[in-house]
């Protein structure tokens, strides 16, 4: 029963998280006119999936080998909230 409760919650997380990716993917792909463009951004979509997979793994394999890094995970989100606001003021 644990299980199908952790799963429900990793689910409901990416699929809330993945609502604005979904979203930039669509103004990205809406806003080209050539084929090439739209198979450009489809495969940035899905290069992108793959690399968040193997980011996931990776950083799930370091912290089984140095535990201590396991307190600081907190440090990674700082980069998309760090992109955001660089973007934000760019704009």
């Amino acid at each position: 029963m644990e299980f199908i409760i952790i799963y429900f919650w990793g689910w409901a997380a990416w699929y809330l998280t993945g609502t604005d990716d979904f979203l930039v993917f669509y103004s990205i792909y809406y806003n080209t006119s050539s084929s090439k463009n739209h198979r450009l951004a489809v495969l940035g979509l899905i290069t992108s999936v793959l690399f968040m997979i193997l980011l996931v793994i990776v950083s799930n394999i370091i912290v089984i080998i140095v535990p201590l890094v396991k307190q600081y995970t907190f440090v990674g989100g700082i980069i998309p909230i760090y992109l955001g606001i660089k973007t934000i003021i760019s704009s």
